[in-house]
């Protein structure tokens, strides 16, 4: 396992999950828990978590012990993490989107589960290039 953290992005080359810090704010955003804001060391430890789910740890493999203290870092049961860093790489759409095309519907997720809409939300009122947006309701 092996994670790649520079000022601005997490990547691993165990997971396709990452994570990107959000402008102007300095706060962060995982692929996995796309609807919250995080610090830097909480993203980091989320990339940690999608990780050790990546490589398929055994049932009774002791790593879940840490999982467990890590997600419980991030207010989650080790079961909710592990489905959570288990499942497809997912985030709001919005115009601050790093997808690529960022205009694709594939692999984005509003929290309600309708169509994707892209537009800035209360979490993420920015472009791409971190200008300010009017946030939609």
């Amino acid at each position: 396992m092996s994670t790649r953290i520079t000022d601005t992005a997490m990547s691993s080359t165990s997971t396709d999950h990452t994570a990107r810090r959000t402008h102007p704010t300095g706060q962060w955003r995982v692929s996995w828990l796309p609807h919250r804001l995080l610090t830097r060391t909480e993203a980091a430890t989320a990339m940690t978590i999608a990780e050790v789910i990546a490589s398929r740890p055994a049932p009774d493999n002791r790593i879940w012990a840490a999982v467990t203290a890590w997600a419980a870092e991030l207010d989650l049961t080790a079961d909710q993490a592990a489905t959570l860093a288990g499942g497809r790489r997912l985030h709001i759409l919005s115009t601050g989107c790093w997808c690529t095309p960022a205009t694709t519907t594939d692999g984005h997720a509003e929290p309600d589960g309708s169509d994707p809409v892209f537009a800035a939300t209360d979490n993420d009122p920015i472009t791409a290039d971190g200008e300010l947006l009017e946030v939609l309701r």
